[in-house]
């Protein structure tokens, strides 16, 4: 993934796309950061984390993330 943050000094915007990207489907967005609310980056927190990694990681992987995220969050429950 790559992610970056400019200020554009006007219209346009020169992207440099990844090799390993060409001839993929991938999805670009521009938004202005102080357009994002507080309450959407805690809309974002509530979402489950490993729904993030669907077909990053295989069904094992996900399995051991799920519960691992899941004797974290009981560990932190019992402070």
């Amino acid at each position: 993934m790559v992610r970056t943050v400019t200020v554009p000094e006007d219209n346009n915007i020169h992207l440099v796309v990844p090799d390993e990207y060409v001839g993929k489907k991938i999805e670009i967005l521009f938004y202005s950061l102080d357009e994002v609310t507080a309450n959407e980056h805690v809309g974002v927190l509530k979402s489950k984390l490993s729904s993030r990694f669907i077909g990053i990681l295989n069904k094992k992987q996900g399995q051991d993330l799920d519960q691992h995220l899941k004797q974290i969050r009981d560990e932190w429950g019992n402070i």
